[in-house]
């Protein structure tokens, strides 16, 4: 397939003035518009039916993976138990799905599951000729499926004698049938991965068809105009080519488009066809249809859905927008570049159909009074968006006062750094749902309450001379207000706890604030933070036992007490107060997770108070603790070891803590433990073997990690993450070697393991931390590349295991910062053919965000050195270990290894890979108990495509078990031969 995209811009330009036609189109295709009727989405791209005990770990594995690497969603089910339930989801899938492949193979037929299957599979077709099956003959004649001979008859002599005789000849008919359709054909001599290629490239081609074949009303002829268009594509170019078809609407030019789109997009990896009209809004592409297209991404944050457009889409559609205005006289919808609304408004052009303008004001080279004034002449505007700063004197500011006015159709409104000291009691719109000001210069709202019923979320954030709340009783649908940051506010409005639907109230770092205070309180009410409110002194909401399972965060204020209040609560969500002595009264079952921060008046010596209020009912309870910002906190009590029901500990800006209580490793619930910017942290001491979970961010001073756990847990994955723990001494990483090494030797003897759970693969154990390059040198002796990609060579006399550890090492230096970012990482192995060919065996990959850990300031995860990811990925393993003793059957030669390792962001940023390397681990118990890796093993060689030179074999084994980089020039693999492209040099390369 060609690598470059085709991308099919539809642009339907309305033009009717002759001289302005580039073409006079006449097609004949009975289609105004492609899009006049919406076609049916379905979840799954391809529905694969299968005989499990064939195919499941070879061929259909394979296949299924191949679908996946192009993004084709496909339904595979891999349930060896089958029910009525199953076959219910069954059915439903194969309902939702665009495409069938039908792998049948020896057994196929034996399965009264899969003939089930396969006659819902023809029915559907049946009942639409637009559904495809494609048959994959695997290892069997179509004549043995066609006529049901060979093992298909013997297994219908079993049917016939246990089914009814309807069923079993419905189950004839449609193996007959999907028989007789066009399909593939693999034998013993065909190569499956050239096979597996061709159908992935047949299903590209027909998901094509199927998904814009409705797009046309009735079938297309071909023309003169659709062979003029074809003529100036030119697919051999590198460059890109846009071409414009012009004229009026409704005579084919989306037709054409459409059609060539089919034709030609097959050719391509990568396609997307976006149309636009006038119709636009009226036609049914919801937010599933343009996920499903990839148009836009959603994804989740807090609980909250996010929606993301690729920037390329978002332009091309302002693009679109843009160019529609032309038909009416240039008079625009929606306003977003800066030049542009000025021009409009020194034109004073028409603005009354404006319902939506988005304007940074930092680009603004008019007075800005004329836009802001202008809002009263925009009576369809719905949204607003002033962004940048906009400098106000006090005398401008009471001029525009009493000019200022808004449109009462407006739903959303975001005006941060808005400048005006008092918004005016103007009416405020009605219809509004959300009203952003941060970072403004108000310092008081409306005075009286106004009639809101539609708004929903309120932010005025970082107000910092905001002194009054606004009295928000008549915002009657009011989920969530933040005040966060307003340092002058001193009270908040107690109208606000008694709105039915409120959820959210944010205070925190509100400094001047003295009391929160109501006689009633809403039992929507599900958060209340209040975190960093060094004045609050009073808190009296009058919390029910409706209001279990809710958040509430007071630490870090001038409380000196729990407050009566909510002293009774319990199983809330989260609990944050002060490390204080009246937690000792909190009772049994408290809360899930409790955050605990410094006094502002210190009772006591903060250690002491945890030693005490430790040992007590919420605590003992307590599933998760947390210390943020415990800058007074010089240890851990040791009698931390009592929370025995303490699963997450994590301890956030405590810099003065040097180490941790050696009795932490007794906590035999934990699963989790995060540090970060714990300044002094030096030592880590043995973790209990519960722990799965590690992480440890900006601890400059750690030093020293003792055993990472006292006895590695029989647990299938774990995580252990050192982000810019620079520190770290050699024998740190011995220990996280060590670990790595114990658990796979757990693995290896299935001690404590699930049989089926440590044969099966299905392992996975990850370590992050910096880079040093002594340490690679020791942990990939012979196979380490500065490449991303590195080629093995195993010779037929070696013992190999399923133990494969495979690294990257991760440059500091990125294009974006990875702080905030989920990677995307891995390693794809190839099997050498012969004559440079190479057979895809498996991928290993993995999605994670490096640091785990997201703070306030994302600046603080800048990688300040390289960082390496070392990882064991069990089934992936096996399943290279598979393939090596299956080449070595009827050959001496050696077994050559190609692994591409890749690393990149959800949104397809390139993470700058410096190296990358593996290591086999023979599964070999010595005496000591310990594993002897297999890397150093006589006769390996690895391969880098760029360094020329390759050590000699004498002094290779002179130095058996020391780190020496080998690199290998390019090769040709031809019919089991290697034959070297060029002449080597000797060359040791230092340690």
């Amino acid at each position: 397939m060609r690598t470059k995209y085709f991308l099919s811009y539809i642009i339907n330009c309305l033009i009717h003035s002759p001289q302005h036609r580039g073409m006079a189109l006449s097609v004949t295709a009975a289609a105004s518009s492609a899009y006049s009727q919406a076609s049916v989405t379905h979840q799954y791209d391809v529905f694969i039916s299968f005989r499990g005990e064939d195919t499941r770990n070879s061929f259909t594995s394979h296949l299924h993976s191949a679908l996946r690497r192009n993004q084709i969603e496909t339904f595979i089910d891999y349930r060896i138990q089958k029910g009525g339930a199953i076959w219910n989801e069954l059915v439903e899938a194969i309902r939702d799905s665009n495409l069938f492949l039908v792998i049948f193979s020896e057994n196929y037929a034996s399965s009264r599951w899969c003939l089930r299957e396969l006659v819902e599979i023809m029915e559907c077709k049946k009942k639409n000729e637009n559904v495809i099956v494609i048959p994959v003959f695997y290892r069997i004649q179509p004549t043995h499926v066609r006529k049901q001979t060979g093992t298909y008859h013997t297994a219908f002599d079993e049917h016939e004698r246990s089914t009814d005789r309807k069923e079993v000849q419905q189950w004839r008919t449609a193996l007959t049938e999907a028989a007789n359709l066009s399909g593939f054909h693999c034998d013993h001599y065909r190569q499956e991965a050239e096979l597996i290629d061709e159908i992935v490239e047949a299903i590209f081609s027909n998901l094509n068809n199927s998904c814009y074949r409705d797009e046309l009303k009735s079938p297309f002829i071909c023309n003169r105009n659709y062979t003029s268009v074809k003529s100036l594509l030119k697919f051999k170019s590198e460059k890109v080519l846009v071409i414009g078809i012009w004229g009026m609407p409704g005579i084919g030019k989306t037709t054409i488009a459409t059609t060539l789109f089919h034709e030609c997009s097959s050719e391509y990896e990568g396609h997307c066809f976006l149309a636009f009209s006038k119709n636009l809004e009226e036609k049914d592409i919801g937010i599933k249809s343009l996920s499903d297209k990839s148009l836009i991404s959603i994804y989740s944050y807090n609980n909250e859905k996010y929606i993301k457009m690729h920037s390329l889409i978002k332009k091309m559609c302002w693009k679109i927008i843009h160019e529609e205005s032309s038909k009416n006289c240039g008079q625009q919808t929606r306003l977003w570049n800066a030049e542009e609304v000025c021009n409009i408004f020194q034109r004073e052009r028409d603005i009354h159909g404006v319902e939506s303008m988005i304007v940074d004001m930092n680009e603004i080279t008019i007075d800005p009074r004329i836009i802001i004034i202008a809002l009263r002449k925009m009576p369809k505007l719905r949204l607003l968006a002033l962004r940048g700063n906009i400098n106000m004197d006090l005398e401008w500011n009471r001029m525009f006062v009493e000019d200022f006015q808004l449109p009462n159709d407006l739903r959303y409104i975001e005006w941060d750094k808005c400048p005006l000291n008092f918004v005016p009691s103007i009416c405020w719109p009605q219809k509004l749902v959300q009203l952003s000001m941060r970072d403004s210069n108000t310092e008081k709202f409306w005075n009286t309450a106004q009639n809101l019923p539609s708004l929903e979320f309120i932010d005025l954030a970082h107000n910092k001379r905001l002194i009054e709340c606004p009295n928000l009783a008549g915002a009657t649908n009011l989920k969530s207000i933040s005040l966060i940051g307003c340092e002058s506010l001193q009270d908040v409005d107690s109208s606000i706890f008694s709105l039915p639907k409120i959820e959210e109230l944010h205070v925190s770092y509100c400094t001047s604030l003295k009391r929160l205070c109501s006689d009633n309180c809403s039992p929507s009410l599900r958060g209340l933070w209040a975190t960093g409110c060094s004045n609050l002194e009073e808190f009296s909401i009058p919390m029910m036992g409706d209001h279990s399972k809710i958040q509430l965060c007071l630490p870090s204020t001038a409380l000196n007490e729990v407050p009566s209040t909510i002293m009774h609560l319990k199983n809330l969500d989260d609990f944050g107060f002060n490390i204080s002595y009246s937690l000792e009264k909190l009772p049994l079952n408290c809360a899930q997770t409790i955050l605990l921060m410094d006094p502002i008046k210190h009772e006591d010596n903060t250690c002491i108070i945890l030693s005490r209020i430790l040992p007590t009912p919420a605590f003992l309870s307590l599933k998760q603790l947390a210390f943020y910002k415990c800058k007074s906190l010089s240890e851990l009590p040791d009698n931390i070891h009592l929370l025995q029901s303490l699963k997450v500990l994590a301890l956030d800006g405590c810099h003065v803590i040097k180490s941790l209580p050696k009795s932490i490793k007794n906590l035999e619930q934990l699963i989790e433990l995060w540090i970060a910017n714990c300044e002094m942290l030096q030592y880590i001491p043995p973790l209990p073997p519960s722990i799965i979970y590690f992480v440890a961010v900006n601890c400059k001073s750690l030093e020293t990690v003792s055993n990472l756990t006292s006895e590695p847990p029989r647990k299938h994955y774990t995580w252990f993450r050192f982000h810019n723990c620079t520190k770290l001494a050699d024998h740190a990483y011995e220990a996280v070697l060590k670990d790595l090494e114990s658990r796979i030797e757990l693995v290896a003897n299935n001690d404590g393991y699930l049989h089926n759970e440590a044969n099966s693969g299905n392992i996975f154990f990850y370590y992050y931390l910096p880079s040093k390059e002594n340490i690679i040198n020791e942990w990939f002796p012979d196979y380490y590349s500065r490449e991303a990609s590195i080629i093995v060579e195993v010779p037929p006399d070696h013992k190999i295991s399923s133990c494969l550890v495979g690294c990257i090492l991760i440059s500091q230096y990125q294009s974006f910062n990875l702080g905030d970012k989920k990677v995307i990482f891995g390693w794809e192995c190839y099997l050498g053919k012969g004559c440079n060919e190479w057979e895809w065996i498996t991928t290993s990959g993995n999605r994670a965000l490096l640091t785990s850990y997201v703070p306030d300031d994302v600046i603080q995860l800048e990688m300040v050195s390289d960082h390496k990811v070392v990882w064991y990925d069990g089934e992936r393993s096996n399943k290279i270990t598979e393939a090596i003793k299956k080449r070595r059957k009827g050959t001496t030669c050696n077994t050559i290894l190609k692994f591409e390792f890749y690393a990149h962001t959800e949104d397809n940023e390139e993470v700058v890979i410096k190296g990358c390397g593996i290591r086999w681990m023979h599964v070999h118990v010595n005496h000591e108990r310990g594993i002897s890796p297999d890397a150093t093993h006589e006769g390996y060689e690895s391969h880098d495509l760029e360094l020329e030179d390759l050590e000699s074999e004498t002094v290779r084994k002179q130095r058996i078990g020391k780190r020496v980089h080998l690199h290998c020039g390019s090769k040709d693999y031809c019919d089991g031969e290697q034959r070297p492209k060029k002449r080597y040099k000797e060359r040791i390369l230092q340690e």
